[in-house]
């Protein structure tokens, strides 16, 4: 997708939203191409949330094990399809630029784990990707949106079934979500922490309050999108249901962000804490499904 689109799109969703809700269905769908209010970007950086409106693996991801989970009954085979067509026609939404055509690559790999339950072979297909991405393109390994995109799939294929099992009493149209975001987010944390140098004190609240809202704006945006470009009046109408979670998503973050201490400032987060962290949750994985395979 070139930018002119990308800003006839940005254009029509201002025409359909009013602020801030616009800018914030424009920054998660269209990433850092869409410049954001001054006071939605604070909010966002003190409260974490500042990567959900970066195309990355992540966003992408979520969308992928949200639609996988809620598409369940279909069967695995047919809901697999639905969901290959969800990410490809997001990739083509967005743009086909490298970073987005690797950030579905990862989506798809976490959508095809989340299908067939093959945490195993879905782990190396993950590896074999990354490994196939830097060896083609090696300034990747020092791409924010790469790592994003590569840990909060990881997070995906192995932590999401741990999350799920304990919340599985509850309904799975909420349980989807919130598992897989903050599967994703427990593994993406360090790195936003290392790049932005800020750490927030209520970054994993905010998350969980939020994240259950990012593929319904997603999809609900796209579609809007695509309806509105055909009929204004149809799109409108969608965007209007979109508008109810990007206001919730809007009001939380508002509210967390005027916590007192809401983040601190990090003069350094080193690539030893970082191996340290990584290691202990590795360690917590690997013994849970030890736990398993033995019970």
């Amino acid at each position: 997708m070139s930018n002119d689109l990308v800003v006839q799109l940005s254009d029509l969703t201002n025409k359909m939203l009013g602020e801030p809700q616009a800018s914030l269905l424009n920054g998660i769908l269209f990433g850092s191409q869409v410049k954001l209010p001054k006071d939605l970007t604070a909010a966002l950086r003190e409260t974490g949330t500042l990567h959900i409106v970066a195309v990355s693996g992540q966003n992408m991801s979520i969308l992928a094990g949200f639609l996988g989970k809620a598409l369940g009954f279909l069967g695995s085979k047919l809901a697999l399809v639905f969901q290959a067509g969800a990410i490809i026609g997001y990739i083509w939404l967005v743009g086909g630029g490298a970073s987005v055509v690797r950030s579905g690559i990862m989506a798809l790999i976490a959508l095809v784990a989340l299908a067939t339950g093959r945490q195993a072979d879905s782990g190396r297909a993950l590896v074999v990707a990354a490994v196939g991405m830097v060896l083609i393109h090696s300034d990747y390994l020092t791409d924010v949106g790469w790592q994003l995109s590569v840990l909060a799939t990881a997070g995906i294929i192995w932590l999401e079934p741990l999350i799920s099992k304990p919340l599985s009493r509850f309904p799975e149209i909420l349980v989807a979500p919130l598992a897989v975001s903050l599967a994703a987010e427990i593994f993406t944390w360090p790195i936003i922490v290392f790049n932005f140098g800020i750490f927030s004190l209520v970054s994993i609240p905010t998350n969980i309050l939020i994240d259950w809202t990012i593929p319904w704006i997603m999809a609900l945006g796209a579609v809007s999108l695509v309806a509105g470009s055909v009929w204004f009046e149809v799109g409108q109408a969608l965007a209007y249901l979109a508008w109810v979670p990007l206001t919730y998503f809007v009001e939380v973050v508002g509210v967390m962000s005027n916590i007192p201490s809401a983040s601190i400032n990090v003069a350094s987060f080193s690539l030893g804490l970082m191996v340290f962290y990584y290691s202990l949750i590795s360690g917590f994985i690997i013994l849970c499904l030890k736990r398993v395979r033995l019970s």
